[in-house]
């Protein structure tokens, strides 16, 4: 791999969102293309241009349905159990931008239901690579991302583990 690709590679990573529930092994990593196409550009606004997708592909560091899916419905604050009357909300975080991530349902978000991502995916070595990459500053893509959540009902929310976390949601 050049320099170029690799540099490319390093800009894919600096977006992926990532699914370690173990805090180890990633289950999926993918850049989400937004509610849109990314083989049709719509990441092209961070450098991730379909003719550059085309090149992490020939070198094998992701898969080539540059739009494919994945469930993160784990990702969103669910109810669990309380005897205190008290609404606690259970959620496995995402890692985005080397830092822990959850989902946060507004009132008009229909809680449980499957929530799949569309994106482009790494493969199983792109995901093993992307453990030693330093991720680079991407604040324009960090909020479209946040913007998109919202646009889903979905607020994110920085946490400090990458361990399952139970959150106080207010008054039951």
């Amino acid at each position: 791999m050049d320099q170029a690709s690799a540099k490319l590679f390093q800009v894919l990573c600096s977006a992926c969102i990532t699914f370690a529930p173990d805090g180890l092994q990633i289950l999926d990593a993918r850049v989400p293309s937004l509610g849109r196409n990314a083989g049709e550009n719509s990441l092209q606004d961070f450098g991730l241009r379909f003719d550059n997708l085309n090149i992490l592909n020939e070198h094998g560091l992701i898969i080539s349905d540059y739009n494919s899916r994945y469930d993160i419905k784990m990702c969103i604050g669910v109810p669990a159990p309380s005897s205190d009357q008290r609404l606690l909300m259970i959620r496995i975080p995402f890692g985005f931008q080397q830092r822990h991530w959850v989902l946060t349902p507004s009132a008009q978000r229909t809680t449980g239901a499957e929530y799949r991502i569309s994106g482009v995916g790494l493969t199983q070595a792109g995901k093993e690579l992307s453990k030693i990459i330093e991720c680079v500053a991407m604040p324009e893509y960090r909020q479209a991302l946040v913007d998109f959540f919202t646009s889903q009902n979905l607020m994110m929310t920085e946490v400090n583990s990458p361990n399952a976390h139970i959150i106080d949601a207010g008054p039951g």
